[in-house]
């Protein structure tokens, strides 16, 4: 019981709904990912249809949300920003833990390795790279030159004192095994859920992913790419240079996007895209067709005006 006490004393919210005072909870999460030991965080009407879904027993939510459902829900009236600026502080781990660093990896020089650190078997790290508190690297990844794996997320907000502020961002990185990501990119760390990387992307330089990004396996982004928070990318889909996607946009999985495109709806399994803003790029073709069409009617018709004249 202790956890809701506290809770409610920290968010001045109010509990609905059944108790589970025996659920040990560890920290809170995305009600998308959210484990059994983790609180979840709803706060947007469409993510009602994961109440069911999620393993979570407890969830906190806005107080105009009408619910009726075998869950525990926590109402506050603070804002979005300042509850998981509060849970951050609430559930911050105190004590440090020890990196495991198999021997079979290969450690440039200048990399910085932070604590809570593991790298799975086989790994490369070239020099100058700096891997954050909480990042997790599967089998035979290679980190090239100058590469931030876990940096600070880009997600500010107004406190109640009306100062901004940056999230911590506790959630760390996940890396797969036999990724590559290319020099100079920057991955930074989750907020609300672990920032994915799956098996066998390749991630080319100065590329940057924020936050609470999910990419499926076998995913390519060419260099100088970028990928808002919260977005997701699904498996085998590849990305181009220059291409930026919005925060919270889904991408299924098998989707090509050409390059300098930029995404600002989600799309669809099997689809290839271009342009900006992206489009269904046999759209797209149809357009730049009929535009040029138009120039060069447009620039005929001012020859013969010149003449004329």
């Amino acid at each position: 019981m202790k956890i809701y006490e506290d809770l409610i004393k920290l968010l001045e919210g109010k509990v609905y709904g059944p108790i589970f005072d025996k659920i040990k909870i560890t920290g809170f999460s995305d009600i998308r990912y959210a484990t059994e030991n983790d609180i979840a965080l709803m706060f947007r009407l469409e993510e009602k249809k994961y109440i069911e879904k999620t393993k979570a027993k407890i969830i906190i939510c806005n107080p105009f949300f009408s619910l009726n459902y075998k869950k525990s829900f926590i109402f506050s009236i603070f804002s979005y920003e300042t509850i998981i600026s509060k849970l951050e502080e609430f559930f911050q781990e105190k004590t440090k833990k020890e990196n495991i660093i198999p021997k079979s990896c290969n450690i440039e020089n200048n990399v910085v390795i932070e604590q809570n650190v593991i790298l799975g078997e086989n790994c490369n790290i070239k020099a100058n790279v700096v891997i954050k508190e909480g990042s997790i690297l599967g089998n035979n990844v290679i980190i090239d030159s100058g590469t931030v794996i876990g940096a600070n997320p880009f997600w500010d907000y107004y406190s109640e004192d009306g100062e901004i502020k940056m999230f911590t961002g506790t959630k760390g990185v996940k890396i797969g095994s036999c990724s590559y990501i290319g020099a100079n990119t920057v991955i930074e760390r989750g907020v609300l859920s672990q920032t994915e990387i799956g098996e066998k992307c390749r991630i080319g330089s100065s590329v940057a992913i924020a936050h609470d990004v999910k990419i499926g396996n076998n995913v390519k982004m060419v260099n100088q790419s970028g990928i808002a928070g919260l977005s997701n990318i699904g498996d085998n889909s590849s990305i181009y240079a220059q291409v930026g996607i919005m925060d919270g946009i889904k991408i299924g999985k098998n989707v090509t996007i050409f390059a300098k495109s930029g995404v600002h709806t989600d799309i669809s399994d099997d689809s290839i895209y271009s342009g900006i803003p992206a489009i269904n790029h046999k759209d797209n073709l149809k357009n730049l067709a009929i535009i040029s069409r138009i120039a060069k009617s447009r620039g005929k018709k001012w020859q013969y005006e010149k003449k004329e004249k």
